[in-house]
């Protein structure tokens, strides 16, 4: 990568959701086989975001590979690095591929099996390869081939239970196709888009590209719920069609949450209001079939969209 309404009860007896798209009989909403929803925090290797981690006890997380690599290689699991005060069965933990293309060229499949058993997360996202709009058409299908390929080759010997989150690649339907097939065949629960490139070099298009693409990838996947990394801005999420559920990024949380200099309650609070825009951005709608509150209940914002991940800074 170059460096991711209220409705009221009516009298045929549906049931309205406050903050959401609102519970129609017989309608499918992907967030309800969704194992994320609403806002992902990307987490990196430094004290500063386990305070936060420690603060605000998200409900997901997602670590870049590169810095799931450094806890690893220090010896530690992802269990173990959390901080103390988070139940680790309570926080669905997600490791993603989605790095600079520089470093993506050093890694191999098998390191990258490798790292990732040893660091055990919930999900992964796996073999991501470089696919951008300007690239020749013959590039862009044999690296999304490859990104296919590798990700099922990962899949089969990750531990059993890691999970995996296959990435979409292709800015065609004949080039997304193999990586569609290939997240059918795996029986995945999500699927994954890297939203982050269509804000920079390589022919990204903004903000109008992704949503297209989205929209496609909707229809070409008949609605699969899916996570867009690189954008945790509601600026961005508002305009994604049904089948996006959550937002992974950096930027958008460390903006708002500040915290080098914010104490964990005012982390905690910042957090909140930042995934109930999320949620709202979303249209998130409860699962009337479990038990809990609607997540969507907040109000919107028109922060900057959330592109880019970087190694040190807040």
């Amino acid at each position: 990568m170059k460096d991711a309404t209220d409705t009221d009860q009516s009298d045929d007896g549906n049931d309205g959701n406050a903050g959401g798209r609102g519970f129609e009989l017989f309608e499918y909403y992907p967030e309800w086989d969704a194992p994320v929803t609403g806002a992902v925090p990307v987490i990196e290797n430094q004290q500063a975001h386990r305070d936060f981690v420690a603060a605000v006890d998200p409900d997901a997380l997602l670590v870049p590979f590169i810095h799931a690599r450094q806890i690893a290689n220090a010896g530690q699991s992802m269990a173990e690095w959390l901080p103390e005060s988070v139940d680790r069965e309570s926080v669905t933990v997600i490791t993603s591929m989605t790095v600079s293309d520089d470093d993506l060229a050093r890694i191999s499949w098998e390191r990258e099996v490798d790292v990732i058993s040893r660091f055990r997360p919930d999900y992964h996202v796996p073999a991501d390869y470089p696919v951008y709009g300007d690239d020749p058409p013959e590039q862009r299908l044999e690296n999304s081939m490859q990104c296919a390929v590798g990700t099922e080759w990962v899949a089969e010997r990750l531990p059993d239970d890691v999970g995996v989150i296959p990435l979409i690649k292709g800015a065609t339907p004949r080039e997304r196709r193999v990586c569609e097939l290939q997240a059918r065949y795996l029986r995945a629960e999500m699927i994954a888009v890297y939203g982050g490139q269509y804000f920079g070099a390589g022919g990204g298009g903004g903000r109008s590209r992704l949503i297209e693409d989205l929209e496609a990838i909707n229809r070409e996947t008949d609605c699969m719920p899916t996570l867009v990394i690189g954008s945790l801005s509601p600026w961005v999420l508002k305009e994604t069609p049904k089948n996006v559920v959550a937002g992974a990024g950096l930027n958008a949380w460390r903006k708002a949450v500040t915290p080098r200099s914010s104490q964990p309650a005012e982390m905690r609070e910042r957090f909140s209001q930042l995934c109930a825009d999320v949620d709202e951005a979303l249209g998130l709608t409860a699962d009337p079939f479990e038990d809990g509150e609607s997540t969507g209940a907040g109000t919107g914002t028109t922060d900057d969209s959330d592109t880019t991940d970087t190694t040190g800074g807040l």
